[in-house]
C-alpha cells in the first residue's frame, strides 16, 4: 500500500479547517483505511520537529536540508506527503496538502488520493523491474567472470594449434614441408628422393603418433642398408667362395 505522512502544527489556522472538513469525512476515512497506510506526527513543539527530522533521516536517506521540516513556517501546515520510490531506489516526496496553498473539496481530495495511488503502483513496478534487471546483470557478469577464470585455469578449453617445432603454422598451411626441405629428405630416408608428406603422414600437421611412426620407419630402413653393406657377395662359378684350411 502507498504510504502517507501527515504532519500537524496546531499554530496553523488551516489545520483545524482541514481536519474538520476533509480528513474527518467518512468517505475519506473509509478510502484511507482501505487503500493507504497513514502515519501522523505533530510538530507544534520544536522538540518534536527535531525528532521527526531524526526519524526521517534514518529511514529516508539522504535526508537533505530542503526536505527537513521547519515548524516555524506555519503557513506550510498541515502537510500530507505521499512517499514513493524512483527506479534508482531514491525516495520521492509528493506534497498532496501543503497548508492553505492547496484547498480541495472532498471529491477533489479523493481524486488526488486515487491519482497518487496509481502513481505509487506504477513507480513500484518500474522500481522492481529495474531491480530485477540489475540483479540479472550482476549474475551474468559474475557468470562471465567465473567462465573466463575457468578457461584460463584449464588450458584444454582453449583453441590452439598443435605445437610442432619442425614446421611453421603461419606459412605454407597447405604444404608445411615446402620450406623445410632438409627435414623432408631426412624423413624420406633418401637425400635424392622427392618427399611426399601425404604418403608419410595421415594428418597435417602431423600428430605425435605420425612422427613416431615416421622415425620408426627411418630407423628400419637404415638398419636394412647397414645389413646389406655387411653381407658378403653370393658365391658363383666365376667367384667361388674362398676355402680356408
Amino acid at each position: 500500500r502507498p504510504f502517507l505522512m501527515y504532519v500537524n502544527n496546531d499554530k496553523s489556522v488551516y489545520t483545524n479547517l482541514f481536519c474538520k472538513q476533509i480528513l474527518c469525512n467518512e468517505k475519506v476515512i473509509d478510502y484511507l483505511l482501505n487503500n493507504y497506510v497513514l502515519w501522523a506526527w505533530d510538530i507544534t513543539f520544536k522538540s518534536n520537529e527535531q525528532k521527526l527530522n531524526d526519524v526521517c533521516s534514518a529511514i529516508f536517506r539522504p535526508w537533505t536540508n530542503e526536505k527537513q521540516f521547519n515548524a516555524s513556517l506555519i503557513d506550510q501546515f498541515p502537510l500530507l506527503i505521499g512517499v514513493c520510490r524512483e527506479t534508482d531506489g531514491e525516495y520521492l516526496f509528493c506534497r498532496l496538502i501543503e497548508g492553505s496553498n492547496k484547498k480541495f473539496s472532498v471529491d477533489e481530495f479523493l481524486s488526488c488520493l486515487t491519482q497518487f495511488k496509481d502513481k505509487f503502483y506504477s513507480s513500484e513496478q518500474r522500481y522492481e523491474k529495474a531491480k530485477e534487471e540489475a540483479k540479472q546483470q550482476t549474475l551474468q557478469n559474475l557468470f562471465q567472470s567465473r567462465h573466463i577464470h575457468h578457461r584460463s585455469k584449464h588450458s584444454h578449453d582453449r583453441e590452439y594449434l598443435r605445437s610442432v617445432s619442425m614446421f611453421s603454422h603461419d606459412n605454407n598451411k597447405e604444404n608445411p614441408y615446402a620450406r623445410h626441405s632438409k627435414y623432408s629428405r631426412l624423413l624420406s630416408g633418401d637425400i635424392d628422393m622427392k618427399f611426399d608428406p601425404h604418403e608419410m603422414f595421415s594428418s597435417h600437421p602431423p600428430t605425435r603418433e605420425d612422427m613416431m611412426r615416421a622415425l620408426d620407419r627411418l630407423h628400419m630402413d637404415s638398419d636394412d642398408d647397414a645389413d646389406d653393406e655387411d653381407d658378403e657377395p653370393t658365391p658363383t662359378v666365376e667367384r667361388p667362395a674362398p676355402k680356408f684350411p
